[in-house]
């Protein structure tokens, strides 16, 4: 009896024994499985970004586009002139080319340059009432009043009742002493041109004044120069008047 007692309590013991181990092992797996289930759960750590410095403002000086340098322009016209003679050495017979050039000549009152090309104008592409004028203005200019006188006969004939061409004739052959040729030239200025408007009337009853003086014909001076002075009372015309005044009381 009492070994079955002891049989019985030994046996007691050692099932509480294996279950007590038993229980420390679910124990312990189930913390392990704990562990590892929080840290699937746990987000897994991002990458820290390593914080930049701010770029730190430039302290050199900036650069700017260069402005284009434009080169000074040659003095006036005279580029110009270079290519006008050039398209006209070219061409002889561009027109336009020597009208431009003489307007350019004209403006710079260079009165032998403009003359030489009004000449190769007429020579290569024919004369005109207008070419004709300036070659006699230009010829009058350089005191050449034979020239000048011919130019203006060229000009007579492109335009036979033009007031202008025979007011500039009268004047050429005036300075030429030829009073009786000037005198038929100046009455046909005023014949053609006294009504009109288109000449200087004053400065034709001038003209008409210095041929008669040029006779001798004081009177009549007399009369044109005062007829000059009553439409345009200035000093020049007065001096006129006052020189022939005694001479047409004597005579």
């Amino acid at each position: 009896m009492p070994q079955e007692i002891i049989k019985i309590v030994f046996f007691a013991f050692f099932v509480m024994s294996i279950g007590g181990g038993w229980a420390q092992e679910a124990e312990s797996g189930a913390g392990e499985q704990s562990v590892v289930s929080q840290e699937t759960v746990e987000p897994s750590p991002q990458p820290v970004e390593t914080p930049q410095s701010p770029t730190p403002p430039s302290t050199s000086t900036p650069v700017s586009t260069p402005t284009p340098v434009i080169s000074p322009r040659p003095a006036s016209g005279i580029g110009s002139e270079e290519r006008l003679l050039q398209a006209i050495q070219a061409n002889p017979t561009d027109r336009n080319a020597y009208n431009r050039l003489l307007d350019y000549y004209r403006a710079q009152k260079r009165t032998q340059d403009h003359l030489k090309i009004l000449i190769k104008a007429i020579q290569n592409i024919g004369g005109n009432l207008t070419y004709y004028l300036w070659m006699g203005d230009d010829y009058m200019e350089l005191s050449d009043y034979s020239k000048a006188l011919i130019s203006y006969q060229y000009a007579l004939k492109e335009a036979p009742t033009n007031p202008a061409v025979y007011l500039k004739l009268g004047n050429a052959h005036l300075l030429l002493k030829n009073y009786y040729s000037a005198e038929t030239a100046l009455l046909a200025a005023l014949y053609y041109g006294e009504r009109s408007g288109k000449i200087n009337i004053p400065f034709a009853y001038r003209l008409l004044g210095e041929c008669y003086e040029g006779v001798k014909n004081y009177v009549e001076a007399l009369k044109w120069y005062q007829k000059a002075y009553r439409l345009s009372p200035t000093q020049e015309y007065k001096v006129l008047v006052d020189r022939v005044q005694a001479q047409a009381t004597n005579q």
